[in-house]
């Protein structure tokens, strides 16, 4: 599944800065590059996000705040306070005083809030080789499969997803760090997690073939709009996403959870414009876990061939040439991906979790009671706790570089 984060990816509470004070946005060029002038002076107040309005704040544009357009102080395409169309601080697409962190990055009204401070450079991610680098087990013995960890700030709770069997009726649970873990929602087949760009948890649900949307206060489900559907037949059995700040959502569709119901030809990975409309990406081998770069500029995904492949994004979300092989082989599955500040990429598999570097080299593996591992989201106060399912466990393990929150 996974910060995938607003993310869909990601957050980083930086301050940019900008003149006006409409509400949709103000007089900066959609340049990508960031710089002062028409990118936005050293004044100007926050707009109507900022005390619940919907279009972003001063300068910004719909998930924009103060500091917003498409540019910052040397940031790129994004905001700053203002936050999304909930409000909050630290802008929409992304921000920075250097920018060298551009790109998806959310407000703290928004999916994923103040995630990446403004660092150039970081520490090796993993703890030193040894009991150090075992991640420590919170519980054990949760019946079935415990899968699509998401990480909600807001509320300072980690949720995961829990099922048998079918995967058509579960529950999702609630861990209240350090310890305390209890039933969120009953009787609901789902598997990944991730939030969307207003904070509503996300979920790729088995029973629905399709993606529901849980609101974070109420607990009220509901589905994403039509279509539910690609060419007039039902998906097989969604299975993890991962969404871009934008509103792109990013999907996988496996048979695992199928059963004997109706779906499609075969296995594929799609998207899901923000207007609704549906593409099928590419296929994959049972395709399972995806994640989104740090700057929203790529795509991870893993299947059953142990193998990671990336390919770029355009500026809409839509793919940018074909996908490649990233990194080696894990040598078994590959289920939920995770994504660190640095752009390390954190791949679940059946012995343990496989680092891989942001040039696809190794960095180590992450070892749990059980050696499986199904999925892993960043979390905690400093985001630098890495929080890993599998086989009806719950790990943690502390990390030397934060991440995003699924």
């Amino acid at each position: 599944m996974k910060f995938k984060r607003c993310l869909g990816l990601a957050v980083l509470a930086l301050p940019l800065f900008v003149s006006c004070s409409e509400s949709k946005g103000g007089s900066g060029q959609d340049e990508a590059s960031g710089g002062s002038g028409n990118e936005g002076g050293a004044s100007g107040t926050a707009g109507a996000a900022g005390t619940g309005g919907s279009m972003g704040g001063n300068g910004g544009r719909a998930v924009g705040g103060e500091g917003g357009g498409a540019t910052g102080n040397g940031g790129a395409a994004g905001g700053g306070a203002g936050g999304t169309s909930a409000g909050g601080s630290a802008g929409g697409m992304a921000g920075g005083m250097a920018g060298g962190m551009a790109g998806a990055q959310a407000g703290a009204g928004g999916a994923a809030s103040g995630v990446c401070p403004s660092q150039m450079q970081w520490p090796d991610p993993l703890p030193a080789a040894g009991p150090a680098r075992r991640a420590r087990q919170i519980v054990a013995n949760l019946r079935g499969q415990t899968e699509g960890p998401v990480w909600v700030a807001s509320k300072g709770m980690l949720l995961f997803t829990q099922f048998q069997g079918s995967g058509t009726n579960g529950t999702i649970r609630r861990l209240m760090p350090p310890g305390t873990i209890d039933t969120w929602v009953m009787s609901v087949g789902t598997n990944g997690l991730a939030l969307d760009i207003d904070g509503n948890v996300l979920a790729a649900a088995h029973d629905m073939q399709w993606i529901s949307k849980f609101n974070v206060e109420t607990k009220a489900r509901t589905n994403l709009p039509a279509p539910f559907t690609f060419m007039n037949a039902p998906f097989n059995s969604v299975n993890d996403l991962t969404v871009r700040s934008d509103g792109n959502i990013y999907f996988s569709d496996p048979t695992w959870q199928q059963g004997n119901r109706p779906g499609q030809s075969g296995t594929f990975f799609y998207r899901r414009a923000p207007n609704g409309t549906i593409t099928r990406l590419f296929s994959g081998s049972q395709p399972n876990g995806l994640a989104l770069s740090p700057d929203q500029n790529t795509l991870y995904v893993g299947d059953m061939s142990g193998q990671i492949r990336k390919v770029g994004l355009m500026a809409d979300g839509s793919l940018d040439g074909a996908p490649m092989n990233f990194g080696s082989n894990v040598g078994s599955f590959t289920d939920g991906l995770a994504v660190d500040c640095a752009g390390n990429i954190y791949v679940t598999s059946g012995t343990g979790v496989h680092v891989l570097g942001s040039n696809g080299s190794s960095r180590g593996t992450i070892t749990v009671e059980g050696n499986s591992t199904s999925n892993a989201a960043f979390g905690g106060a400093e985001r630098k706790t890495l929080y890993i399912t599998g086989s009806g466990r719950l790990h943690e393990i502390t990390l030397n570089v934060p991440g995003f929150p699924y």
